[in-house]
């Protein structure tokens, strides 16, 4: 699973409620980190009008003790976004899928994207969709369909498997990504698998739950 954060100027602003964005989005990537199960894997891309890489695919491990829960807390906390960054999603996704495909061991791959509003640099989001989205993406927007664009967060999750998700006004604690039963889902959606299916040597993870009969 590849992160991939929206860090462009605009996630500072300050809400409603008196938070950044860019607080909101700490707290809502942390869920991950709580909850997420002992054999994914995660890794972070960040970006503005550039991409960047920022924590290298690492196995969570054990709820209680993983050391690569640790690590992924460390770097949401230390996640910033650039006072002058302009934002330029397509770059984040194309660099998240390189670091996809670089991870060996694993039957599936996927995204998940936390951004706040609409692309204002190149690449957007539909200059590199053909070639970059094939896999599962969890587009996720931090606030209303009119600070967004509904239409790139469909584009984002296009692939079989993705899903996306608008926070809303972010008016109160309980409408965060971080309290929201959709996004906390994410984790198990995303890895879930039968054993039946798991390639012989091969680490479980990153499989869309099948709908139950």
């Amino acid at each position: 699973m590849q992160l991939v954060l929206d860090r462009s100027g605009s996630m500072l602003d300050v809400k409603s409620e008196g938070r950044t964005k860019a607080e909101v989005l700490r707290k809502s990537a942390t869920v991950l980190a709580d909850v997420a199960p002992p054999e994914m894997a995660i890794g972070a891309t960040t970006y503005d009008e550039d991409a960047q890489d920022f924590l290298a695919i690492t196995l969570l491990g054990d709820r209680a003790t993983g050391a690569g829960r640790a690590t992924l807390r460390g770097a949401i906390t230390g996640y910033a976004p650039n006072a002058s960054g302009f934002t330029a999603t397509g770059d984040g996704i194309e660099r998240a899928k390189l670091r996809l495909e670089a991870a060996t061991g694993f039957d599936n791959r996927a995204m998940i994207v936390l951004t706040d509003g609409k692309d204002t640099a190149a690449k957007s989001v539909a200059e590199v969709a053909d070639g970059v989205i094939d896999s599962a993406v969890f587009a996720i927007g931090l606030g209303t369909a009119e600070q967004i664009d509904p239409g790139t967060l469909t584009t984002l999750a296009g692939a079989p498997g993705g899903y996306m998700l608008m926070t809303g006004l972010l008016t109160s604690d309980d409408q965060s990504c971080s309290r929201s039963t959709t996004c906390r889902s994410l984790p198990a959606s995303a890895t879930r698998t039968s054993s039946s299916t798991l390639k012989a040597g091969s680490r479980r993870g990153w499989r869309r739950a099948s709908p139950s009969t």
